[in-house]
């Protein structure tokens, strides 16, 4: 790019439309070749060595998991930031949220009226266990 630029004169900009190369990208590219860092690198966080997948899988586990959504994956995904990629933990989140879902019938959440009069309430709640 730098070859073609200093033949022709033109500014990056009009060279990367003339490519198909996204602007952005190469700026960031270019900004990546002037720190002399890599270039290109797979996006995401550097893996530490020292993970327990078994205490990641208790701790999805344990979260609240809805039909579509799961809430609190944002508070775990920064506590594992360092050791697992967003979306490897997005993942293993869905997974668990369909085994969960599978195992267990849907649960009604809210009151409910009872219609047994030996009860002490005239309401029901039902709430999924933790």
């Amino acid at each position: 790019m730098e070859y073609v630029k200093k033949e022709t004169g033109l500014p990056y900009k009009c060279l990367c439309e003339a490519m198909r190369v996204p602007y952005a990208n190469f700026k960031r590219w270019y900004r990546r070749k002037l720190r002399e860092a890599p270039v290109i690198s797979v996006p995401g966080p550097k893996k530490v060595p020292p993970f327990e997948p078994d205490l990641l899988k208790i701790d999805i586990a344990c979260l609240d998991h809805g039909r579509k959504r799961t809430h609190g994956t944002g508070s775990l995904q920064k506590r594992y930031a360092q050791q697992i990629s967003r979306r490897d933990m997005d993942e293993l989140v869905q997974q668990a949220r369909k085994e969960m879902h599978e195992v267990s019938p849907p649960v009604m959440i809210g009151p409910t009226h009872h219609r047994n009069p030996d009860p002490p309430d005239r309401f029901l709640c039902f709430v999924p266990c933790r």
